[in-house]
């Protein structure tokens, strides 16, 4: 029952080779969260953590968000298909404004999280500027909303930038052709995004019909 005792010590001993979690595949008590929440609470080499279908439920999700409130290497968290309810949607929103690291977070299939609970992760992913993917039924607009927070992020950015190119063209007497060096710069971070806002865009689409 619970996880394997080998995987708990490695990730105590913080094991640089163990960098990603996933869920055993059976019912996840909370004894077994506390002991996983022990294991990584001085941890910083796991980036991935999975607990995909195990019945988590509030109770015993408690200990471990609190976990990942501050975790300092975990990126990616999926919590789909457990029992979570508005109070466990409400960790999960703490979560979401805490950590800075966090960028992937699926939830999908908490069929006991209504509206309020919904509205709390709603509040909470508009709030914040690290997470890049969220996945759950009944946000789709947020999704889109976070999408274009990050372009007008990055429009004023480049704005910034104009302005510091010009005052050292200015400072050097150095030929730069500005506009030109703004458009490449563009095209690669555009480029880098293109894949994270297509899968949030797409999945908020599928949500809307």
């Amino acid at each position: 029952m619970g996880f394997d005792q080998f995987l708990l010590t490695k990730l105590k001993e913080n094991n640089p080779r163990f960098t990603a979690i996933d869920s055993p595949s059976k019912l996840l008590v909370e004894e077994d969260l506390m002991e996983l929440a022990t294991a990584l609470r001085n941890n910083t080499h796991v980036k991935k953590l999975s607990l995909f279908c195990c019945g988590i439920t509030d109770k015993a999700f408690a200990p471990l968000a609190e976990v990942l409130k501050d975790h300092p290497s975990i990126e990616a968290l999926n919590l789909v298909d457990n029992d979570l309810t508005d109070r466990g949607a409400e960790l999960v929103a703490q979560i979401i404004r805490q950590n800075k690291i966090l960028q992937k977070l699926e939830l999908r299939d908490n069929k006991n999280i209504t509206a309020s609970g919904a509205s709390s992760l709603s509040d909470a992913v508009a709030s914040t500027r690290s997470l890049k993917m969220f996945s759950f039924e009944t946000l789709s607009i947020p999704a889109i909303e976070l999408i274009q927070r990050h372009i007008e992020e990055f429009v004023a950015n480049t704005e910034m930038l104009r302005a510091v190119i010009l005052a050292v063209k200015e400072k050097t007497k150095v030929e730069i052709d500005v506009e030109e060096l703004l458009r490449e710069m563009e095209k690669t971070s555009f480029r880098s995004s293109s894949d994270e806002s297509l899968d949030l865009s797409r999945r908020s689409s599928i949500s809307a019909t």
